[in-house]
C-alpha cells in the first residue's frame, strides 16, 4: 500500500512538473500535455490508478497555475479521463483498445469542459469557446500517448505493475 501510494505521488508531481514546464495559456484555459501522462499512467496502471492520478495532477496544475475557478471542473474530467483510458486501455495487447479509449477521453474532455465553462460563466457561448482548444489538446495528447506507450511500456512497465 504504501509502495502504490509513493508511486502514485511521484507520477502525480512527475506529471505536474511537466504541465509547470509546458503550458500554453488560450484565453481561459490551458493547452498543456498533461493530458498525454495521464493517459500513459492510466495505461499502465489501470482504471483505479488512473483515475487517482489524473485528477489529483489535473488539481494540482490547476492550482499551481491560479486556474481555481477550473480546479474542481478539472478534477471530475481528468479523473474520468484516467479512469476510462485505464479501463479500455490497461490490458489491450494492441493500441486498438488505447485509440478508442483516446477518442473516449476526447469526449468526455470536450463535454466536460464545456459543460462546465458554461455552467461556471453563466454561457453556452462561452463554454464553447474552448471547444477548438479542447479538441486540438485531445487529438496532440492522444497521438503522443499513443505513440510514446509502447515504448515507456517496454522501458519500465513491468517494473511500475510490481509496485
Amino acid at each position: 500500500m504504501v509502495k502504490k501510494i509513493t508511486r502514485n505521488a511521484i507520477l502525480i508531481a512527475f506529471n505536474v512538473s511537466v504541465g509547470l514546464m509546458i503550458h500554453i495559456p488560450i484565453g481561459r484555459e490551458i493547452f498543456t500535455p498533461l493530458m498525454a501522462s495521464v493517459f500513459i499512467c492510466a495505461f499502465l496502471l489501470g482504471k483505479k490508478q488512473g483515475m487517482i492520478i489524473g485528477g489529483l495532477s489535473g488539481l494540482i496544475l490547476n492550482i499551481l497555475l491560479q486556474l481555481w475557478l477550473w480546479a474542481p471542473v478539472t478534477l471530475i474530467v481528468y479523473s474520468l479521463m484516467g479512469y476510462v483510458a485505464g479501463l479500455l486501455g490497461h490490458h489491450s495487447k494492441n493500441n486498438v483498445s488505447r485509440l478508442l479509449a483516446v477518442l473516449s477521453c476526447w469526449v468526455i474532455l470536450v463535454i466536460g469542459y464545456l459543460i462546465g465553462g458554461s455552467v461556471m460563466f453563466g454561457s453556452i457561448e462561452i463554454g464553447l469557446s474552448g471547444v477548438i482548444l479542447n479538441i486540438m489538446q485531445g487529438a496532440v495528447s492522444g497521438a503522443v500517448a499513443l505513440s510514446v506507450f509502447p515504448l515507456i511500456k517496454n522501458a519500465m512497465g513491468y517494473r511500475l505493475e510490481k509496485i
